[in-house]
């Protein structure tokens, strides 16, 4: 076990299996994790060089197909007994065109919380381009495979709110969306019967 920056890191790995084609990739297993030092944005992005990734849509490399975290069986094993071939690094990244594949693979059987997890990191995909970072991690979660400028901001956005009713989406997130579409009295509506109602 090693503790880095008040983050645990043990001595396994967890290690993960593709639904499609079977094929196996692995990350460290965290212990324990913070926030010190990560940069966040109102959107609920961060860039945490301690903490685990909130995507969590990954490609195989093997299929190239795309899945998401609960689609895909994984086990936490000790780093000496997973074979060398299993050690292949799996990247969960914020990439528009694979969450997307994982949404139309799912279209009306995805449960409402988890198609929010997958509308959420779109609308982070589509917002990316807005970012200003020093951080050399923010570099790396620019989206693949897809020019910034072709994500369709608009879209994100109205997905977000359509999902807003039937998830516990916080209302203050509700109406930062609102605010990126340049709703602003219906995001001021809502945060100010937010804080009527949640007056602590």
């Amino acid at each position: 076990t090693i503790t880095t920056k008040a983050t645990t890191i043990t001595d396994n790995l967890i290690v993960w299996v593709c639904p499609h084609c079977g094929a196996k990739a692995s990350e460290r297993e965290l212990g324990s994790w913070n926030t010190f030092g990560a940069v966040f944005w109102s959107d609920c992005f961060r860039i945490a060089p301690w903490a685990p990734s909130q995507d969590v849509v990954s490609r195989c490399w093997n299929c190239k197909k795309a899945f998401a975290k609960w689609q895909a069986k994984h086990k936490s094993i000790l780093e000496e007994k997973v074979p060398q071939e299993d050690r292949r690094r799996i990247k969960w990244i914020g990439d528009y065109s694979a969450v997307k594949e994982v949404l139309d693979a799912g279209k009306g059987k995805l449960k409402p919380e988890l198609e929010c997890d997958l509308r959420m990191g779109m609308l982070w995909a589509a917002n990316h381009k807005y970012r200003k970072t020093t951080l050399d991690a923010g570099k790396e979660r620019l989206v693949e495979g897809l020019s910034i400028d072709e994500i369709p901001v608009a879209e994100a956005q109205e997905n977000m709110l359509k999902l807003s009713s039937s998830t516990n989406l916080p209302t203050w997130l509700r109406a930062e969306v609102l605010r990126e579409m340049g709703k602003f009295d219906a995001a001021k509506k809502m945060m100010d019967k937010f804080a009527k109602s949640n007056p602590d």
